[in-house]
């Protein structure tokens, strides 16, 4: 089992589970994101930490020894009788900006075909670059965590979404989306939430 990176911040924690409320996903082959860290640790009794790959590892939780959960790599944990236990998820801190750089490749593609590329992951939120496809058309929605800012080009006349309720001057001066208000100018936007 490997040691957790010295810049990996905590950003999420789960609930506190026993050995009757072990969801049954966590019992079962899982995986966090190519990203993510995870830290298990257990507060009273033992939970049996199975490594899936590359090499079939078990390890026997308890309340002096965390598991260790690297980023994608396949695993699954059994309550050893009753057990109290829950997981921190940890991310590795960017902070040398200088050395950032935009990826070839997206980082994804979202549902409405826009490119996605993460720009920075920080404890305290992330940045990415939305590119659409010509002629694409993005979609607004409203999320109860996150807050929006961006920007698109003066030529990008659909910037918002024709699909939702938009409500456009002759000028672009504004755009009102849903619940998000996206002012338009002739040189930038800006997410309102």
């Amino acid at each position: 089992m490997k040691a957790l990176p010295q810049d990996a911040v905590p950003y999420r924690r789960t609930a506190e589970f026993t050995e009757s409320t072990v969801p049954a996903a966590l019992r079962s082959r899982h995986s966090t994101k190519s990203d993510v860290w995870a830290g298990i640790r257990v507060l009273e009794g033992s939970l049996l930490y199975r490594i899936l790959e590359p090499v079939v590892e078990e390890h026997v939780l308890t309340p002096e020894t965390s598991g260790i959960v690297e980023p994608g790599v396949p695993h699954e944990v059994h309550p050893l009788g009753p057990v109290r236990f829950f997981v921190e998820f940890l991310r590795r801190e960017t902070t040398d900006f200088s050395t950032l750089a935009l990826a070839d490749a997206p980082s994804v593609v979202a549902p409405d075909d826009a490119a996605v590329r993460v720009l920075l992951a920080l404890r305290g939120g992330s940045m990415a670059r939305f590119e659409l496809p010509a002629g694409g058309v993005s979609r607004a929605v409203a999320h109860r965590t996150v807050r929006r800012s961006g920007s698109c080009s003066p030529a990008a006349a659909r910037c918002g979404g024709s699909r939702t309720h938009a409500k456009r001057s002759p000028r672009w001066s504004r755009v009102f989306v849903s619940r998000s208000r996206l002012e338009l100018t002739s040189s930038s936007a800006q997410w309102r939430s």
